[in-house]
């Protein structure tokens, strides 16, 4: 079953990794099914994970898209999506 959806807020949890921190903040921007009922992801911070290098911080919202558009480049301000 898919635990995170695509703008999810997640918070890393493992604990030994040289690039990525404990607690660190990260936002789903895409979700891989690799069979088997396993999935990966795809954060702002560009990189797949697996689904239990995370747990839910809150579930995707404005906020969360806004900043995905703005760490993507794009200005929802300023264009219309």
């Amino acid at each position: 079953m898919q635990k995170f959806k695509v703008g999810d807020v997640v918070k890393y949890i493992k604990r030994k990794h040289r690039c990525w921190k404990y607690g660190e903040e990260h936002i789903i921007r895409k979700a891989e099914y690799n069979g088997k009922g396993e999935f990966q992801y795809s954060t702002n911070h560009g990189a797949w994970f697996d689904d239990d290098d995370f747990e839910l911080v809150r579930p995707a919202d404005l906020e969360s898209f806004a900043q995905l558009d703005k760490d993507l480049g794009y200005d929802c301000e300023d264009e219309e999506l």
